[in-house]
C-alpha cells in the first residue's frame, strides 16, 4: 500500500510538472508570436520610412538636375546674347572716345564728355566680367596666362553692386604683378565662386546684433619664396567642425538654395589646374578664410 501511494504521488507530481511546463511553453509561444507581430509591424514601418525617404531624395535630385539643366540652357542663351551685344557696345565705346578727342568745347561740355567716356569704359569692364563668366574658348584654354590683379579687380567690379546692397565692403589687394599659368576664365571662375560665397556668408550671418554693421570681405594675393598665396576672408556666419569636414563634397552646401557645385569647381581648379592646395579656417559666428597655396613652378612673376 505504501508503494502504491508513493507511485501515485510521483505520478501526480509528474502530471503537475507536465502542466506547468506546458503552460510555460504556451506563454513562450504566445510571447514569441506577439514579438514576431511587433517586429513585423516595426519592419513594415521602417520599410515605409526608407521608401518615403528614398522618394524624397530622388525627387530632390530630379529637381536639382532640372535646375542645373535650366542653368546650362541659360548659359547657352547668354553666350549668344553676349556676342550680339559685345560688338555694338565696343563700337559705341570707340566712337565716344573718338568724339571726346575731337570736340573742344567749354569746361562743362568737356566734363560731360569725360563722364560719358568713363561710363563707356566702365561698361566695357562689366562686359569683360560677363565674358569671364560665360565665355570659354576651348581652343585657347591651354598655354594661357592670367594676371591675378586684373582678375581680382574684375571680380570686384562685377560684385560691387551685390556687395553694396548687402552692406558688405568688398576689397582686393595685390601689391605685385603675378601671372599664373592658367586661362583667365578659369581663374575668374575660381575667384568669383569664393567671393560670392563670402558675400553670401555675410548676408546669412546669424549674429543679429551685427545686422546693421558693414561686413568685410577681402581678397588678397601675395607671393613668397616658393608659393603664391590667395586668400578670401569674410566676417560672415562661419562654419562648425561638421560643416568644415564636408567642404568640397558633392551636393554639400551651407546655403538653403545652393548646389555645392561652386566649391567643387574651386577645388578642382586649384588642385588639378594650378597643382595647388585649398585650405579653410572658420569659426561659427565669426567668419571664414579660404587659402589657396600655389607652387611657384606654375607661376611667373614680373
Amino acid at each position: 500500500m505504501t508503494d502504491f501511494l508513493t507511485y501515485l504521488g510521483i505520478f501526480l507530481f509528474i502530471i503537475f510538472i507536465y502542466f506547468l511546463v506546458r503552460n510555460e511553453i504556451r506563454k513562450s509561444v504566445s510571447q514569441a508570436s506577439d514579438s514576431s507581430s511587433v517586429l513585423q509591424s516595426e519592419r513594415d514601418i521602417l520599410e515605409e520610412r526608407v521608401a518615403r525617404r528614398t522618394r524624397e531624395l530622388v525627387d530632390a535630385e530630379n529637381k536639382r538636375m532640372v535646375e542645373l539643366h535650366r542653368t546650362a540652357q541659360f548659359g547657352e542663351l547668354s553666350r549668344g546674347l553676349f556676342h550680339d551685344l559685345m560688338n555694338p557696345l565696343s563700337s559705341l565705346s570707340m566712337n565716344i572716345e573718338q568724339l571726346g578727342s575731337t570736340i573742344h568745347g567749354n569746361a562743362e561740355t568737356n566734363n560731360l564728355i569725360q563722364k560719358v567716356v568713363s561710363i563707356s569704359k566702365r561698361m566695357n569692364s562689366f562686359m569683360e566680367s560677363v565674358r569671364r563668366c560665360i565665355g570659354t574658348d576651348k581652343d585657347t584654354l591651354e598655354n594661357s596666362e592670367a594676371d591675378v590683379a586684373n582678375e581680382l579687380y574684375i571680380v570686384r567690379d562685377i560684385l560691387a553692386y551685390k556687395a553694396r546692397m548687402q552692406k558688405v565692403k568688398l576689397s582686393v589687394e595685390c601689391p605685385e604683378k603675378i601671372l599664373l599659368t592658367i586661362h583667365p576664365v578659369r581663374l575668374h571662375q575660381l575667384l568669383m565662386n569664393l567671393a560670392t560665397n563670402a558675400i553670401d556668408a555675410c548676408i546669412s550671418r546669424e549674429n543679429v546684433e551685427r545686422n546693421d554693421v558693414e561686413h568685410q570681405v577681402k581678397i588678397s594675393a601675395r607671393k613668397s619664396d616658393l608659393f603664391v598665396i590667395i586668400e578670401v576672408t569674410d566676417d560672415g556666419c562661419g562654419m562648425d567642425e561638421h560643416q568644415l569636414s564636408h567642404i568640397g563634397e558633392r551636393s554639400f552646401t551651407t546655403k538653403k538654395s545652393g548646389t555645392g557645385i561652386g566649391l567643387i569647381t574651386v577645388k578642382s581648379i586649384v588642385e588639378k589646374e594650378l597643382l595647388g592646395k585649398l585650405s579653410v579656417q572658420s569659426k561659427k559666428g565669426q567668419g571664414t578664410t579660404f587659402t589657396i597655396t600655389i607652387p611657384r613652378n606654375v607661376t611667373r612673376f614680373s
